[in-house]
């Protein structure tokens, strides 16, 4: 499955007048310091995550601090456990920011937020930095990137601008555009077509399942695609023997060659080994990477290398431990 929009974290704003000593025992038993950065914490904070941003008035007139920590557990809990230690006193204000959402789009960007924009309403407001004005608790701001959702998301890789909403709640606009995320996609991109491939495995020791969870953990962890459908297949060899092949079919918004790169990534080990028959079909013909390297001078093989390096990069960590575990499962003698 492919993800377009997901929560961002639910954040809220304290400042603290004094008695911030026991005030950071609490936020320490609740969650972890991440810092004095904003962003960072923001960047690196899950679709789960909950942001509290500490801001320390100085007594003598001096610099606000600020100090931020992320938790998986509920701001009411927070809230419950600064109520029973009466912190009540040291606290000048509290805020919660308005709900976060990250959309991914691909091509012209800013097409498929003018759409989104049309549809919804609101302005676009720049993303920097976060929470730089205070807007009201009960509005969303939609953020952008390219990137897949499945990772932490810098804030270099969002878009320049994020889309600001009064009118709908970020529950009503999560559930939106999570219908019709297909929809805007085809508006950033141009057209509303996706492209069906067919991923075809051959292996003359058997080892159709493990080459079927590698691609899945692939495609998955890079986040480029669905697998509607799969199963075996006769084909002839080039010495006319008839053999089994497993074929996986790919719905993906992206071109042959994306789709082709990665899976070159999945036919080599570190060593260069060559350790998987991957073929790619699109719109009837096999897809081939032979004239890719004629120009730099790289063999198949090194091609084959540089693509898995690649790959690796993207994925996520839970798809990239179960990769490296696959991988170390497809090097073991077969029993």
């Amino acid at each position: 499955m492919i993800f377009f929009v997901r929560s961002g974290p639910e954040t809220i704003v304290f400042t603290f007048t004094g008695n911030f000593e026991k005030a950071e025992q609490i936020l320490l038993s609740w969650g972890e310091y991440a810092g004095s950065d904003i962003e960072e914490a923001f960047s690196i904070s899950g679709e789960f995550c909950r942001i509290v941003a500490a801001r320390i008035k100085n007594e003598d007139g001096g610099k606000e601090q600020i100090r931020v920590y992320i938790s998986e557990t509920s701001i009411q809990r927070l809230l419950c456990m600064m109520l029973n230690a009466r912190l009540g006193e040291g606290i000048a204000e509290s805020r919660m920011q308005p709900g976060y959402i990250l959309m991914r789009l691909l091509g012209n960007v800013e097409k498929g937020i003018q759409r989104i924009k049309e549809d919804f309403g609101g302005k676009l407001i720049s993303n920097v930095p976060y929470f730089s004005d205070p807007l009201p608790e009960d509005s969303s701001v939609i953020y952008f990137t390219d990137a897949p959702l499945n990772h932490q998301i810098p804030h270099s890789h969002m878009h320049s601008k994020a889309l600001y909403i009064a009118e709908h709640s970020k529950e009503k606009l999560i559930a939106a555009l999570r219908m019709r995320q297909n929809e805007y996609l085809g508006d950033s991109m141009g057209t509303p077509d996706w492209n069906s491939m067919e991923i075809q495995i051959g292996d003359k020791e058997g080892r159709f399942s493990l080459h079927r969870k590698r691609i899945w953990t692939a495609v998955e962890g890079l986040q480029i695609g669905t697998i509607l459908e799969e199963g075996w297949k006769k084909e002839y060899t080039l010495m006319g023997k008839m053999v089994d092949v497993y074929l996986l079919k790919l719905f993906t918004p992206l071109d042959e060659e994306a789709i082709k790169g990665f899976l070159s990534g999945l036919e080599y080990d570190d060593t260069g080994e060559r350790v998987a028959d991957l073929d790619l079909f699109f719109k009837g013909r096999k897809i081939s990477w032979k004239e890719r390297g004629k120009e730099g001078g790289l063999s198949k093989t090194e091609l084959g290398i540089a693509a898995r390096k690649r790959m690796l990069r993207k994925l996520d960590k839970y798809s990239l431990s179960k990769m490296h575990k696959l991988d170390d499962e497809l090097k073991s003698p077969k029993i």
